[in-house]
């Protein structure tokens, strides 16, 4: 269910993130600038965008009425943070240089409270600002147990994530059936545990297992002042429990009696790893995928890329990789590329998604080019047959059609570039 509260002003529409919310983030984050931060990188990774002033995020997290757009950003983050916890937490267990670790999750002054130290905050101040070098072995002992505590809330989370991922790749939910092999489903995730030597019956309560943390629990947002599992149990009545176990048993069943028809194996088949060259040619603005022509300095010439196959651990296939390593105008002699010409054909998804926004024609000029060509034949053409009767205007309504045609004709080769 969104947290999102809109309201609808006519010209702009606003919303409102809940305060409690607001207060759980920053029981994960610490800090109302990492919120910001963290919500403002997307703003600038978004070429039709920038970052939002702090006082915007402010008001939002203080529960006031932004522009949706601050709202969502918000709502976005929770559920990140939610599911995948361990994204924006440090990747390393604390280390030698423990004030440069928890530097990287709060200040001196959330640990003395979190820690409940007994030291003087002073003391952990000058020792957070390197001013004391010696460690004392009960501040390392204490953030040591804090850590066990988060890894353990976090890697429930991660559960809990990651079998909702393989719930919604393998499509199990009863009814529907699986229409291809998937590698990050569960006949997969199975499929492996029967390799590994798993007993069914240790399959069988594993999945049973999987399946209560996934879908008979609820996920909420980690508080890092107070690390606990993050899994509250759905408060079914006894009969919807039975229904829900009965389902996942009978999904079982027909998976292990099946043999895991949908799995894709993690041992790579036979492939020939060896690189070699292909050779292509770039077409001309015909080809161009945006209103723009971008790759004039790549039409019509000819390129040859090495290719490698190699195996894809993450989706269990063979994926190649390319690159472009020399090219050609003649198909006879060939040189090196150049630093654009490595880069190869540009897409230009970013001026596509620009003129979708402005509500513009999206399709390549010349394609534009023709459409506007032929409709100036047509409408010569029509004016002509309208004004056919009238002997004075003949010739000028003629001349404008053979115009109309002359035009039409030069709009398709306009191609820039030699095209098989």
């Amino acid at each position: 269910m969104s947290r999102v509260r809109k309201i609808n002003t006519g010209d702009v529409l606003l919303a409102r993130f809940p305060v409690t919310a607001a207060e759980r983030l920053l029981r994960f984050n610490i800090t109302k600038q990492r919120v910001v931060d963290l919500c403002n990188q997307d703003f600038k990774d978004d070429p039709f965008d920038e970052a939002k002033n702090y006082s915007t995020w402010y008001r939002a997290m203080d529960g006031q009425e932004v522009w949706e757009g601050i709202v969502h950003a918000l709502d976005g983050l929770y559920d990140a943070q939610t599911y995948r916890p361990k994204q924006y937490l440090p990747q390393d267990d604390p280390d030698d240089d423990l004030s440069e670790w928890m530097a990287q999750i709060a200040k001196a002054t959330w640990w003395h409270k979190t820690l409940e130290l007994d030291m003087p905050l002073n003391t952990l101040n000058s020792w957070f600002s390197g001013r004391v070098s010696k460690t004392r072995p009960e501040l390392r002992e204490k953030v040591d147990a804090w850590w066990v505590r988060v890894k353990a809330a976090t890697e429930l989370a991660e559960l809990h994530t990651q079998g909702r991922e393989m719930t919604d790749s393998d499509r199990i939910s009863g009814s529907t059936p699986l229409s291809k092999k998937c590698a990050r489903g569960w006949h997969s995730y199975l499929k492996d545990k029967v390799d590994d030597g798993w007993s069914r019956d240790e399959i069988f309560e594993h999945y049973i297992e999987r399946m209560d943390i996934t879908l008979g629990h609820n996920i909420s947002l980690i508080d890092l002042a107070d690390p606990q599992d993050p899994l509250e149990p759905i408060n079914w009545s006894s009969e919807h429990a039975e229904l829900y176990r009965a389902d996942w048993v009978a999904t079982f069943e027909t998976m292990w009696d099946d043999g895991f028809p949908y799995a894709i194996s993690r041992t790579p088949p036979e492939f020939d790893p060896e690189p070699y060259i292909k050779e292509s040619k770039w077409g001309d603005r015909r080809n161009e995928e945006c209103p723009k022509d971008l790759n004039t300095h790549l039409y019509g010439k000819r390129y040859r890329e090495r290719c490698q196959r190699y195996w894809n651990e993450q989706d269990r296939r063979v994926d190649v990789t390319t690159e472009i390593v020399e090219v050609s105008t003649d198909g006879e002699n060939w040189r090196a590329p150049n630093e654009i010409e490595k880069k190869g054909w540009d897409n230009g998804i970013i001026v596509f998604f620009e003129a979708m926004h402005a509500d513009q024609d999206a399709s390549n000029s010349y394609t534009q080019e023709l459409k506007q060509a032929k409709r100036a034949v047509k409408h010569a053409r029509s004016a002509y047959y309208q004004g056919s009767g009238d002997h004075d205007k003949a010739a000028s309504l003629d001349s404008a059609v053979t115009a109309a045609e002359r035009a039409l004709q030069q709009a398709q080769d306009n191609t820039h570039g030699q095209y098989d």
